[in-house]
């Protein structure tokens, strides 16, 4: 406008755009082109260099493949590194995409093992360490007063993704009316719960970041590479 207007008032018009769903997205944030895709920069990023990677074509939720570039592996799963909060030597704390209660949270070791027993001791000892550290902080920060810690080790104890996770769950009286419901809840298959956003699961996992000893932006980076590494060794 010809009026000077404070910065609330003035509105601001995209004449070179792309689209980014239904988002008039400015031409400028794009770096990358190939015939079908684009490559271009985060309005809100969750680390330094975390940028997104779409197809040109705009397609429903349903069809869309999203690209993780910066990921750690949960089984067969790369999961945006956005999710861990909490990293020792040998393990990974990190949020839930299908929690039962608020603060229900995963630890797993950074190698991809499917069996508890497949782990090595150093590793059964840096895993439970971390879970009781995990779970003291987690029953404070959601005002609990208990925890339920649950490993479901196999198939037919449950296990859906083969790589070793412990369940954290902060309890308060009355969160199931019959405390047991809590062990056939984690049974109930994952397509039956309602999974969370991405944007949810890395504020609750920055939320929770600050509980637990401080990790780099290239500690981060190292946990997939790491994770092969760990692989390979055994």
């Amino acid at each position: 406008p010809k009026r000077v207007v404070p910065r609330r008032e003035a509105t601001r018009v995209i004449v070179m755009a792309f689209l980014f769903g239904k988002i008039r997205a400015d031409l400028s944030q794009i770096f990358y082109l190939s015939k079908l895709s684009i490559g271009f920069v985060n309005l809100k990023p969750l680390l330094p260099g975390h940028v997104l990677v779409c197809p040109k074509r705009v397609v429903p939720r349903r069809e869309a493949t999203r690209v993780i570039v910066m990921a750690f592996l949960f089984g067969k799963i790369r999961a945006d590194l956005s999710q861990i909060f909490y990293l020792s030597k040998l393990s990974i704390g990190f949020v839930n995409l299908k929690p039962l209660l608020p603060g229900h949270v995963l630890v797993c070791p950074k190698r991809v093992v499917p069996r508890y027993k497949d782990l090595t001791p150093e590793e059964v000892s840096d895993l439970m360490q971390s879970v009781q550290q995990i779970g003291s902080q987690i029953e404070q920060e959601y005002e609990a007063n208990s925890l339920t810690i649950a490993i479901q080790d196999g198939i037919d104890a449950g296990q859906t993704i083969p790589h070793v996770h412990v369940h954290v769950l902060p309890r308060k009286g009355g969160d199931f009316e019959n405390n047991d419901e809590i062990y056939r809840a984690l049974d109930v298959p994952d397509d039956m719960r309602v999974p969370r956003t991405e944007l949810e699961m890395s504020n609750e996992a920055t939320q929770l970041k600050r509980l637990f000893p401080l990790f780099t932006y290239n500690d981060l980076m190292k946990v997939e590479s790491e994770q092969i590494s760990l692989s390979e060794d055994h």
